[in-house]
């Protein structure tokens, strides 16, 4: 059925309103619910009753959407140029079905502001080897990426407006687009970038929820940032992450331990453009 429809709204060369309605209809997220495990019987009854109060103690829920088989049916447009030329105009709906996806995650406490577990459903937001289509929801995020692609190169105003409103969606992955659309283009400042990395007191430099694009962004970008900002970033980085990403029942030297493994996989990007102190931490 979506294969069908789409290709009907790609042969018609321009996205009317009702196309675009029509398509928004069939890749709008639901939730979909499963009998939960019998905890008690595998935990016993102790464990069963210790477990945080969630909407997963009573039901397996995961999120749809409003048609099957998105990824095939997408994948098969890859190639299809009115298709490339028409998903562009698509950007600012495919942003909004994508923060509903969340939203509905956030009402059953399987989103945050701080964690989304995003970067598990789909480890990159460029295409890439790890990622699966085993999320049928996910196919928002690749559609989303290469909307704003074509849009950045038909027109990047346009594009530089839609990363402005993912800065303003309070989740992980919308931070990951921003951190994508930062390694892939030049329309935020070095200083912007260094600003984004370091807000929240660092967490976003340093938590696993935007680990692959923050990394992919400091591989692409810092060779070119002004000596000025690429010390902002070197510092901080130096300083290592902060004690409150970690678990406080670990043992202060395995705790000292993982955060010094932390700031070397960082360094390691680097190359040699990096401070005598710094080079010194990374031997």
């Amino acid at each position: 059925v979506l294969g069908g429809r789409v290709v009907g709204i790609v042969e018609a060369k321009k996205l009317t309103l009702a196309m675009r309605l029509s398509l928004r209809e069939l890749l709008s997220p639901k939730i979909t619910v499963r009998p939960v495990y019998d905890y008690e019987k595998f935990l016993g009854k102790k464990a069963a009753k210790s477990r945080k109060p969630s909407a997963s103690n009573f039901v397996n829920w995961d999120i749809a959407l409003g048609s099957e088989y998105i990824h095939h049916a997408f994948k098969e447009l890859a190639d299809n140029e009115d298709w490339a030329r028409a998903l562009p105009e698509l950007m600012s709906d495919l942003t909004s079905l994508l923060q509903d996806v969340l939203d509905l995650m956030a009402e059953l406490n399987g989103a945050s502001r701080l964690s989304d577990l995003s970067y598990i459903r789909q480890p990159s937001i460029a295409k890439h080897e790890q990622n699966s289509d085993l999320y049928d929801w996910t196919a928002l995020i690749n559609l989303l990426r290469d909307a704003w692609a074509g849009s950045l190169r038909d027109n990047p105003a346009r594009a530089v407006q839609e990363a402005s409103r993912w800065e303003s969606i309070d989740y992980p992955l919308f931070r990951r687009m921003v951190f994508y659309a930062m390694a892939v283009s030049d329309i935020y400042s070095p200083q912007q970038q260094i600003d984004r990395l370091l807000a929240d007191e660092g967490y976003w430099l340093w938590t696993v929820e935007t680990k692959h694009e923050v990394m992919a962004l400091i591989r692409a970008k810092y060779a070119a940032y002004p000596q000025a900002e690429a010390a902002v970033l070197e510092k901080a980085i130096l300083d290592g992450p902060p004690t409150s990403l970690y678990r406080t029942d670990v043992a202060p030297e395995v705790l000292t331990r993982v955060m010094d493994l932390a700031v070397l996989e960082k360094l390691q990007l680097f190359g040699t453009a990096l401070s005598e102190e710094a080079l010194a931490r990374r031997s």
